[in-house]
């Protein structure tokens, strides 16, 4: 009896009541929809991860996980299980694995430089994600990227370069980080607190970097090699229907492995750490038949498959090669999946506008 949850806000504040008991039963959790019978059902859920699925005839009094959880009010929610291959370490992952006529504009081999291109560092490379304008200030024009793609506090200037460095080899300055994230807390990130837990912060990884005044400007496009312009950012409102974001097809563009597609599985991902502090991450994407991204992959902008032009919605900031495998289908293997930043609500907080046309 009572209310089915049905959008993100209500579900997230069901977890935070029984964040305690999902804690010591599972591994993390999300938000998405039920899976029977091997297919997606449009039951919103809390989805908990555990390290192996077992029959209920061998799972001890007091570890089972209940099938439905009931939230503030006459709220409830169902409560899946999916199983979670943790790596342990991160697992190493080669840093070339495709090559074709995209991938290799998007490491220089073309005359324009955007969205999905390669950017590096001194000693690390990325790739460059939407084409913005700063809301303050001059109102500069630049790029976003991830922060630990642009940010190594070694050096003393935090200089990005297409398609490389001058010390590995040939490249143009783009400009230099003028400002950064890399985490914020749950209250500012989402407008309410998010678990009950008093550490508990959200994976933002976001830099802006203004492109220099010595940089030839009329070489930057806002499209994206491979998929043309892009459409509105899709602003993810707590308050409206799972539907309107878990399920939807994406694809991304990035320096390592191109054009890829998937779909959104889960938003607010939650761990821990065995430090006791709580992590978020928005968006969980599964790549269709393979990878959605590969290591270098880091500030592809996520965009979602809705209307005319793919419309901006995240960006990636790691995936399996940080933490694990997620086994979302009985009979099958574990799937490879992608962690991605909430990009309205990064640009928010960093005081950018997305700019989608030349």
């Amino acid at each position: 009896t009572g209310r089915q949850a049905g959008t993100l806000r209500e579900l997230m504040a069901i977890r935070a009541i029984h964040g305690k008991m999902f804690r010591r039963l599972g591994l993390g959790t999300a938000l998405g929809f039920r899976t029977r019978d091997r297919q997606v059902t449009d039951r919103p859920a809390i989805i908990v991860f555990v390290a192996r699925k077992l029959h209920a005839q061998w799972v001890l009094d007091g570890q089972m996980l209940p099938s439905t959880v009931q939230g503030p009010g006459d709220l409830w929610c169902d409560v899946d299980v999916v199983e979670f291959s943790y790596h342990g370490a991160s697992s190493a992952a080669p840093k070339e694995q495709v090559y074709s006529e995209l991938v290799e504009c998007l490491r220089g081999d073309d005359q324009c430089v955007g969205p999905g291109s390669q950017v590096a560092s001194l000693e690390v490379y990325g790739t460059m994600g939407a084409v913005v304008r700063s809301r303050t200030g001059e109102h500069q024009i630049g790029f976003l990227t991830n922060r630990h793609v642009a940010v190594d506090l070694d050096f003393p200037y935090q200089k990005m370069f297409h398609p490389l460095p001058p010390n590995l080899g040939p490249g143009v300055y783009l400009g230099t980080v003028e400002r950064a994230t890399s985490f914020v807390t749950d209250d500012l990130w989402y407008g309410m607190f998010a678990t009950c837990c008093s550490e508990t912060v959200v994976r933002a990884d976001g830099a802006f970097v203004p492109f220099a005044a010595s940089f030839d400007s009329s070489s930057v496009t806002a499209s994206i090699k491979g998929v043309g312009e892009v459409g509105e950012l899709f602003t993810i409102n707590l308050d409206d229907p799972i539907a309107n974001l878990v399920g939807k097809a994406a694809i991304k563009v990035g320096r390592s492995s191109g054009l890829t597609r998937g779909t959104v599985v889960a938003y607010g991902v939650e761990y821990h750490d065995d430090k006791g502090v709580c992590f978020f991450t928005d968006l969980l994407v599964v790549g269709d038949g393979g990878q959605f991204d590969s290591e270098g992959d880091s500030g592809s902008m996520i965009l979602l498959c809705d209307g005319d032009k793919p419309r901006p919605v995240g960006m990636i900031w790691g995936g399996t090669s940080n933490r694990g495998r997620l086994k979302l289908r009985q009979g099958h293997e574990p799937q490879n999946w992608t962690s991605g930043v909430d990009l309205g609500r990064l640009l928010d907080l960093l005081q950018l506008d997305i700019i989608s046309n030349d």
